[in-house]
């Protein structure tokens, strides 16, 4: 089923082509509403293939703390482009955006930001928790 859904979303690919929705532009709501499904149908069954493993976990983890890591994404980015410039990086920061030059420079840019912002998630929760601690045991 998951070997169908990928032939259905590059068909639909291929004769389609891209669907624009910042300029809300729709090629074919019926093909787009079938190529969700069909994309969503993958999506689950490569989460369910991955739900057990250390990366499954890794993800999990992602997501448990994808607020820190939306709200905090920006700092991130600000933080490697610092480490970046500190070490001696000559190229201009557009290399990192897209269209990518380099994907292993954008790789490390991005889990840089992921890796900031769950460090700050972790050290959040474990004060809170320290401090939750420390409350109940003076009540």
């Amino acid at each position: 089923m998951c070997g169908c859904s990928v032939l259905l979303l590059y068909e639909m690919g291929l004769l389609y082509g891209d669907v624009s929705m910042a300029e809300d532009i729709y090629q074919c709501t019926a093909v787009l509403s079938v190529g969700t499904a069909a994309a969503l149908y993958m999506t689950c069954f490569i989460g369910k293939k991955l739900a057990n493993t250390h990366f499954g976990k890794i993800l999990a983890l992602c997501g448990k703390e994808s607020y820190y890591i939306m709200v905090l994404h920006l700092i991130g980015f600000k933080v490697a482009t610092l480490i970046l410039l500190t070490m001696g990086w000559t190229k201009p920061l557009q290399v990192l955006y897209s269209p990518a030059e380099n994907l292993l420079e954008v790789f490390v840019y991005i889990m840089s930001d992921v890796v900031f912002s769950l460090f700050i998630a972790t050290a959040s929760n474990k004060i809170n928790t320290y401090v939750s601690c420390k409350l109940l045991k003076s009540v």
